[in-house]
């Protein structure tokens, strides 16, 4: 009498391929949206939007250890949208690549706003 035995393997739901693309153009539309940003602000080297950007500038140059700055009768800027752009006041004392820098981290967190817009309206 011969025995056999059968192994039970459960079979897993194959992975939803468009699963992966839609990982795939999730992240192309977020590098689209950040090559766009830096192409529009290329030409720009000092702060536009006056006391604003100069005043989270400067929040972030005081938060790094260097020289603050006397911005009486102007706005008060809280520190929390600096606090992102102080490593680039650690690298470089140049204000023109301070300033392009803080573009590049601009664009890359506002261009996360595209996957989690994305998130949002599925729910």
């Amino acid at each position: 009498m011969a025995t056999t035995f059968a192994l039970r393997v459960p079979v897993r739901a194959a992975a939803h391929p468009h699963k992966a693309r839609l990982r795939w153009v999730l992240a192309a539309g977020w590098a689209v949206q950040v090559v766009l940003r830096l192409w529009l602000y290329r030409y720009h080297t000092a702060p536009v939007a006056n006391p604003d950007e100069t005043g989270y500038l400067l929040a972030a140059r005081w938060l790094a250890g260097g020289p603050g700055a006397d911005l009486t009768g102007s706005t008060f800027y809280q520190a929390g949208y600096a606090l992102p752009l102080v490593p680039i006041f650690w690298l470089t004392s140049d204000p023109v690549l301070a300033y392009r820098l803080v573009f590049v981290v601009g664009s890359v967190v506002a261009a996360g706003a595209y996957p989690l817009a994305y998130l949002l309206l599925r729910r």
